[in-house]
Parts: C-alpha cells; structure tokens; sequence
C-alpha cells in the first residue's frame, strides 16, 4: 500500500459581525487548511474550522487528532471506501473529519481529472447540476438593522436568506426583527431560522410560531 502524508497551516480571518454563541463570541474565525498527498499524483486540500461555542472539537484537539492520524492511499476509489478510510469520530471531531473527507475526495477527483462536483454525481449516480443557489447570514440586532443587511444580500442576488436567533427568553424581540424583515422582502425570498441549540426543550412550543415566517 502506498501510505499517505499530511500536512496543514493554521488560518485566521477577521470578521466584521461576531459569530458563535453559548457565551463564545469572536471577531476572528481560526482553522486549519490540510494538505493529503501521496508518491503519485496531485494532493488534495481539506479545511476545517471548528466554531466555539458550537462545535464539539476545538482547533487544539483537531490538530491533536490529525498528528495520530495515518492510513493508507484509497486511490480513486468509490465514496463507501473513502469515507470507510476517515477514522475520526463525526461525532467528536466533525471538523477534522471534514478537513480529511474534502482532502481526499480532492484528491481522487484530481488524479481522476474530474472537479469535486463531477467525482460526487458519477459516484451517486447522479447528473451534475450546471449551479447551485446560495444562502447567506444576514445579521441586525435591531429590525432596522437586519431590514438594511437583507436587502443588501438580496441586491448581491442571494436568493435564501438565514437570520441567527437568540434564547427563546429573546423570542419577543426576534420576533419584531422577522416581521419587519419579513414585511420589508416579501414571500418570494427565503428566510431560514437558526437558534442553534439556544433554545430549551421547554420553549419548544415556541417553533409553532416560526410558519409565520
């Protein structure tokens, strides 16, 4: 077997809007770009950034988990076997099992000579979409706010827009953000709600409220 080498260099971005939650708040959103390669063939780039207060493993114990990590080439092989050969747990460490899922599946697609997209639809069987839509974040802590940033995305052409919200005790104030978002876009464009995991299953009840939007 052809054993496979890995490298990576830490990344670190400034961001205008604070993300995160749980009390983990940052302007600087950090990760790691890996590198897979072998003795043949181009290598192939993963990138993983795990967010604080939200992801389950830490840039630490990515890199922690990637110095342990060894296996061997799987080639160009099928998407069974290149996700069989990903040891790390999706559970405890999805952002490093991303970053060495990407890297290899970039690099099977490479020495295929096929992009990503390709490699994926000839793997499930399926034809390659010529586009894809995006959605973007939009952020306002005030409806004001949130109205300006969604109408600065639909300008950019973002079709689907996502609104971050806070604990269900905000519920009141997040609400008066949606109307007027909601009043200010019309129905054609999409609006997609992430409490992520804020709310309590006590405030489940809330989420009956959400179809107005």
């Amino acid at each position: 077997m052809n054993p496979l080498w890995l490298t990576w260099q830490r990344l670190s971005t400034q961001l205008e809007t604070p993300v995160g939650g749980h009390g983990h708040y940052t302007h600087e959103r950090q990760g790691l770009r890996l590198t897979i390669g072998g003795s043949d063939g181009p290598p192939g780039l993963g990138e993983c950034s795990p967010l604080p207060g939200y992801s389950n493993d830490t840039l630490f114990s990515c890199e922690r988990a990637l110095r342990e990590l060894s296996f061997d080439d799987v080639g160009s092989a099928d998407l069974a076997t290149l996700k069989a050969a990903v040891t790390l747990s999706a559970s405890e460490l999805p952002a490093a099992r991303h970053a060495v899922e990407t890297a290899l599946l970039d690099r099977s697609s490479r020495r295929m000579g096929l992009s990503a997209a390709q490699w994926l639809a000839t793997a499930l069987g399926q034809s390659l979409r010529p586009s894809v839509p995006l959605a973007t974040v939009v952020f306002g802590d005030t409806p004001e706010k949130l109205v300006a940033a969604a109408r600065g995305a639909i300008a950019a052409g973002y079709g689907t827009l996502k609104v971050k919200l806070g604990p269900g005790e905000q519920w009141p104030q997040d609400r008066a953000r949606l109307r007027a978002l909601r009043a200010a876009i019309g129905d054609s464009v999409h609006v997609r709600l992430d409490m992520n995991r804020s709310w309590s299953p006590a405030q489940a009840h809330l989420l009956q409220e959400l179809v107005e939007f």
